[in-house]
């Protein structure tokens, strides 16, 4: 008997809540790359941006309602919008500090008044939130008809906790889909000296370690003299609101009290996702000296894997699920980081073959791979049961 072929399913309609660029934040790039992701492969997207306090946004015609975090109408009103659109699912890029109110709890509200199934992919998972967090958390696992979390550590912590679960998906963070270059060849590309090349980028604030990449470097400097150590991004936007450049100009001093500004540049700069790439490219040893354990993702650390980049890291939770053991560095360990980043950038031949392994590994979470998961889990959800009633909170 032959069979026909089963037909495909329709397009899904998909409200996606989140940050969007020119915002400068990681939600917001990773909004706008799920949401392009979504639409290569045939879906509809209406985006929800959220404003952060006193902000305005140009969102050239990228994002259909914009949401200040200040303002609960706000959030009521965007979920309004949402539910005339008439979407299948709602997608939530979720993090606490985005929405308003305590932790963001007026989400909730944005959920209520859009009353349609929903799918919260939750970018922080805390293994002793605060009460507010806690109270946020257990709104959304009432609402939600899915949760997603980028590693198996953030399941497990969901796990261990509450006692209404909706299914929870493990989905890696997206990342580019970038060909294996050599490193001097993309430093050829891109105007950077020849030298044997450390990079850390990101918005750049305290927490992320990098003083202790500064202070290894005297040590790393000694095994491999023509060492360089490139710093590329902007520093965060609300500690520049705060002390100005302040920070920045404290790790320039304290490279100049080691003797090593000649091996340290930064690049105060907020770039494009394929600039990074190609830093990323140009890099021999990526570094993610982050000060605390409990980060369930880095999108750096996603980006750096992808594009083969042999990386050293803290053994913060993302770190330990997707590193091998000997490129993970204690936290706060100069002197163990500049062990491994010397013995790194003096052997060509481990570097190349860790590369090749690195980025092998790493293709299922290229953005095309990724939406294909991710469409599959929001379909799921808006097949559901019809969505639950919720008492006032």
């Amino acid at each position: 008997m032959i069979h026909a072929p089963r037909a495909a399913a329709p397009p899904l309609r998909v409200a996606l809540v989140g940050n969007h660029p020119p915002r400068r934040c990681g939600i917001a790039t990773y909004t706008r790359d799920v949401a392009t992701a979504l639409r290569q492969i045939g879906h509809r997207v209406h985006v929800t941006a959220m404003c952060d306090v006193g902000s305005a946004y140009d969102y050239g015609g990228a994002v259909d309602v914009a949401v200040a975090q200040e303002s609960r109408a706000d959030h009521v009103s965007a979920g309004q919008a949402i539910a005339a659109w008439r979407p299948d699912v709602v997608l939530v890029e979720h993090e606490f500090g985005i929405f308003g109110g305590p932790a963001g709890l007026w989400l909730l509200d944005l959920l209520d008044a859009a009353a349609v199934p929903s799918v919260v992919r939750l970018h922080t998972v805390l293994a002793r939130p605060t009460p507010e967090q806690a109270e946020a958390i257990a709104g959304l696992r009432r609402r939600a008809r899915r949760l997603i979390v980028m590693a198996h550590r953030g399941a497990a912590i969901l796990g261990e906790s509450g006692s209404v679960e909706p299914l929870v998906e493990v989905i890696p963070h997206g990342v580019p889909d970038r060909s294996l270059i050599a490193p001097s060849t993309m430093r050829a590309r891109l105007g950077w000296p020849e030298r044997p090349t450390l990079l850390t980028f990101g918005l750049i604030s305290p927490g992320k370690g990098i003083e202790r990449v500064i202070e290894a470097l005297p040590s790393i400097l000694e095994r491999v003299p023509t060492a360089r150590y490139v710093l590329l991004g902007a520093t965060h936007p609300a500690l520049v609101a705060r002390e100005g450049e302040r920070y920045r100009e404290g790790l320039s001093a304290r490279a100049d009290t080691l003797g090593v500004s000649h091996a340290l540049h930064m690049d105060n700069r907020y770039v494009a996702d394929d600039a990074l790439c190609d830093a990323l490219q140009a890099a021999d040893v990526y570094v993610t000296p982050y000060l605390n354990e409990a980060q369930i993702t880095s999108g750096t650390l996603a980006y750096a894997l992808a594009c083969g980049v042999p990386t050293l890291s803290t053994p913060y939770w993302h770190a330990l699920e997707v590193l091998p053991l000997e490129f993970l560095v204690p936290f706060g360990d100069a002197v163990a980081l500049a062990d491994k980043a010397a013995s790194l950038l003096s052997s060509p031949d481990l570097r190349q073959v860790t590369a090749r392994t690195l980025w092998k590994a790493h293709r299922h979470a290229v953005w095309q791979v990724h939406a294909r998961r991710l469409a599959d889990v929001l379909r799921a959800a808006a097949l559901g049961d019809a969505p639950r009633t919720i008492a006032a909170e």
